[in-house]
């Protein structure tokens, strides 16, 4: 089970990654709040239905939770503008 919630954690971490370097605003810098939004996805590639994602903005502290929906995807909206650190699935 840890080996299938850290390949979960990777997987969320580099897509996370992936989703924050491609997709910009594009008024950048005139934005008060951000989305974060993905698919979890176990280590054969099947989505994970029901599966909990935790997002943590490192300069505060503050988390958010959501569950994954029934195609495995979740979108955190009106997230502060701040870095965001570990993204945790399970």
């Amino acid at each position: 089970m840890r080996l299938l919630r850290d390949r979960l954690f990777a997987t969320a971490a580099a897509a996370a990654v992936a989703l924050l370097l491609t997709v910009q605003n594009v008024a950048f810098g005139q934005a008060s709040d951000g989305h974060l939004v993905g698919i979890v996805y176990d280590q054969i590639g099947a989505s994970i239905p029901g599966g909990f994602v935790e997002v943590e903005n490192v300069n505060t502290g503050a988390t958010w939770n959501q569950q994954t929906d029934e195609l495995g995807a979740y979108r955190f909206s009106n997230l502060p503008v701040g870095a965001c650190g570990e993204i945790l699935c399970c």
